[in-house]
């Protein structure tokens, strides 16, 4: 009697129990979706919803007659996710078919790709960048699994034309030197932003009424360089080298009066659409960065300083040694040929080192510095080019007693090419010396012009 007493306790137990759960699941059920409901919804969109960027696009950049330089181009490429659900073997045979007949791969070879792909891997890229037809038709197929996905490449468009001007851009489409870089933050534009869904498997998807900020496109440059002019001063400069045996060289083109840069070029070059296929060295712009001793170059300022001070009379007689050589202060000092007697005019004509030092050593030494300084040695240009040089001008206090006649004759001064270049400007310009540029201005998307690069207080 007592075990039978026992096992209907029991028994009344479990049917407690099974009673008991089934009212526990309701209650569950009501308070996930009663009592709890907003939070746990709320909790739920937080962590489905997501954002995705929507890339902007970069400006372009033209030449000073319309000529399109740097430029973008979408690319495609195309992935597979083998593990996912309902995807199966014949259609990842179906995309390698496809792809076959774009590329001059064999259907095998995407076979093998998928097959020797980590067992894991849902991600299994099988072409980088495909043609716009070979995007479409795989499109087509409707197969799920298949990741396609667009990205943009910059394009420039004659290759290593301007190469040292235009610069190149990295993978992330930030511009790494030239025009690319110092116009970066202006050419890059800001990206938009898309809100999205994701579900389990981490896919995305897009809904209706879902918030969005439209990119802002990058605006595009105008440049003052001409294509034509470009391409004759890379061509000769080449050439030059070449004949020459030279290590490198640099070539530019101003306009005198505006300081618009129509053509810098520098050899050796490269193509920035595979800047990588020549070392860093070759792709500094050395018409800004390299400084150099100007050598006879630099007689241009003496003769300015020397007349602009009276301290040389056109019809004076300048007597030159025999021998050609003069020493100062314990150095000689040498013409490149003996020139005997001259007036002011023959010594600028034949260049004569004795007698351009003789007439800088009638001058003070901070007036002829400050000539120097005036005409834009010493200090940089501030042309829209980054990681220029400044030179090098010693101050008056750091000279020693050779050095005002050396430096007469470019020497113990070191400037750029684009500082000669200057001088010879404010030269030509009679006396007025213009700041150089190579961006004349602005548009957006539309064509329209947002900005006069030369209206800038900088």
């Amino acid at each position: 009697m007592k075990e039978r007493t026992a096992i209907m306790g029991r028994m009344f137990i479990l049917m407690g129990l099974v009673f008991l759960l089934p009212f526990g699941i309701l209650m569950q059920i009501f308070r996930v979706n009663v009592v709890e409901g907003d939070g746990l919804r709320e909790l739920w969109n937080s962590q489905a919803i997501d954002y995705i960027s929507i890339p902007a696009q970069r400006g372009e950049i033209y030449d000073a007659n319309g000529s399109l330089l740097a430029t973008n181009s979408v690319v495609y490429k195309i992935a597979v996710d083998p593990h996912f659900p309902g995807i199966t073997r014949d259609d990842l045979n179906q995309i390698g078919q496809v792809l076959s007949q774009h590329t001059d791969r064999s259907p095998s070879h995407y076979r093998n790709r998928i097959q020797n792909a980590p067992s894991h891997s849902r991600y299994i890229v099988l072409e980088r960048s495909i043609s716009v037809q070979a995007y479409e038709d795989i499109n087509e197929l409707g197969i799920r699994g298949v990741i396609l996905e667009e990205e943009y490449r910059r394009n420039y468009n004659f290759e290593s034309l301007s190469a040292h001007v235009l610069g190149y851009v990295n993978h992330n489409l930030d511009g790494m030197i030239g025009l690319e870089s110092k116009y970066n933050d202006i050419l890059k534009g800001e990206d938009g932003q898309q809100q999205v869904r994701r579900d389990r498997q981490n896919r995305i998807f897009s809904y209706v009424g879902a918030p969005r900020k439209t990119p802002q496109q990058g605006l595009s440059l105008h440049t003052t360089i001409d294509s034509f002019i470009q391409a004759i001063a890379e061509e000769e400069l080449e050439m030059g080298i070449k004949r020459h045996q030279a290590k490198q060289g640099t070539a530019i083109v101003m306009n005198p009066k505006t300081g618009e840069i129509k053509a810098m070029a520098n050899y050796p070059t490269f193509n920035p659409n595979r800047p990588a296929s020549i070392d860093s060295e070759n792709r500094r712009n050395f018409a800004i960065s390299d400084i150099m001793e100007p050598g006879s170059t630099f007689k241009l300022v003496t003769a300015i300083a020397a007349v602009e001070q009276g301290v040389v009379d056109f019809d004076e007689v300048f007597e030159t040694p025999e021998e050609g050589r003069i020493q100062l202060y314990g150095q000689w000092m040498r013409d490149h040929n003996p020139l005997g007697d001259m007036d002011f005019r023959e010594v600028i004509a034949k260049s004569s080192n004795i007698g351009t030092s003789e007439i800088a050593m009638r001058m003070d030494e901070d007036s002829f510095y400050q000539y120097a300084r005036n005409m834009g040695f010493g200090t940089r240009t501030n042309i829209d080019l980054p990681n220029e040089s400044g030179g090098r001008l010693q101050r008056p206090y750091e000279w020693s007693r050779v050095t005002q006649p050396w430096m007469s004759i470019g020497y113990e001064v070191q400037s750029t090419a684009l500082q000669i270049l200057q001088a010879y400007g404010a030269f030509a310009n009679e006396g007025m010396m213009m700041k150089p540029y190579l961006v004349s201005h602005l548009t957006d998307q539309y064509g329209n012009v947002v900005e006069d690069c030369q209206k800038r207080d900088d």
